[in-house]
């Protein structure tokens, strides 16, 4: 949680390079993440649960947040 967390803001600080314009990146970036999010349980719910089952998918979400950590690269 902490890992996931973490990437907002340095995704935000990284990508604005004047002041005036954090808003709007900060909430482009936060409306990306929440349809991801969105997008994430209805394919979890609808389809990675069914096809591979609980463990596998929670196993799977676990590495792609890994994968997704700014400190592990």
């Amino acid at each position: 949680t902490t890992m996931m967390g973490a990437t907002l803001p340095i995704l935000c600080q990284a990508l604005t390079a004047e002041r005036a314009r954090i808003g709007t990146v900060f909430g482009t970036l936060y409306g990306v993440n929440t349809l991801g999010a969105v997008l994430g349980v209805v394919a979890a719910g609808f389809w990675l649960i069914p096809l591979f089952g609980l463990p596998a998918t929670v196993q799977g979400a676990a590495w792609l947040n890994l994968a997704a950590c700014p400190w592990v690269q």
